[in-house]
């Protein structure tokens, strides 16, 4: 009976130490999720500051005229006399500087991501989720098409976007007329809107998110207006 009394302890004392391991690994577990998460939210903190940075570095030298690549000397090839060079120059360096940091944050939060995925926080194991009524989708705008798309540059957020040549735009975010879209951009880098175009005998809601990229603007695709 000693004996047995014995060999039940042990194996009770095995399966204690075995459920405190589980226990410990399942903790530690949640720690790196949550680490992952916090850090993920200063990554994507650091990424809206270089993105709004960009985006009032582009507007500035669009307003001056030159944009990121113009020329700035004059037909004769003397320097524009019209235009602080050394701005401009700076400018043009700190939107390059810009682009390399933020395709490393980039890296960064993608490493990131598989990580703060790996399992749901605490709070939403715990709690049942609140119900909510169902949504009927948005109806489509019944005002015209204002403006074509002429030109969709490959991986583009216009291109990610799914924007195709030859749509016609209904509503840019909250712009109905082409006057009304680079303020409009401008004020919503790094938040995605609704684009609503006309395809074929179709209206399709499109999801954009104007940003930085490899190529010029926050877009990367062109707007003709409509006769």
């Amino acid at each position: 009976k000693r004996a047995a009394a014995k060999k039940c302890r042990a194996t009770q004392s095995r399966a204690k130490s075995s459920t405190r391991g589980r226990s410990k690994t399942k903790m530690a577990a949640q720690m790196d999720c949550d680490d992952a998460r916090s850090q993920l939210k200063e990554l994507e903190r650091q990424r809206q500051a270089l993105e709004d940075e960009a985006a009032a570095i582009v507007s500035e030298l669009d307003g001056l005229g030159v944009g990121l690549k113009d020329a700035l000397v004059d037909a004769e090839g003397y320097p524009r006399a019209d235009l602080d060079l050394y701005r401009v120059r700076s400018q043009r360096g700190r939107h390059a500087t810009i682009r390399t940091d933020h395709k490393a944050l980039m890296k960064k939060i993608e490493a990131l991501l598989p990580i703060a995925l790996a399992a749901p926080p605490e709070d939403a194991r715990t709690t049942p989720p609140p119900s909510r009524s169902v949504k009927p989708p948005p109806a489509p705008p019944s005002n015209a098409p204002w403006c074509s798309i002429t030109e969709v540059r490959a991986s583009s957020p216009a291109a990610e976007a799914g924007l195709r040549l030859g749509d016609l735009v209904v509503a840019f975010g909250d712009a109905i007329s082409l006057d009304q879209v680079k303020p409009f951009v401008l004020g919503h880098v790094g938040r995605p809107f609704a684009v609503w175009v006309e395809r074929g005998n179709n209206r399709v809601k499109l999801e954009m998110t104007a940003r930085t990229w490899a190529g010029e603007g926050l877009l990367g695709c062109r707007l003709l207006p409509l006769q």
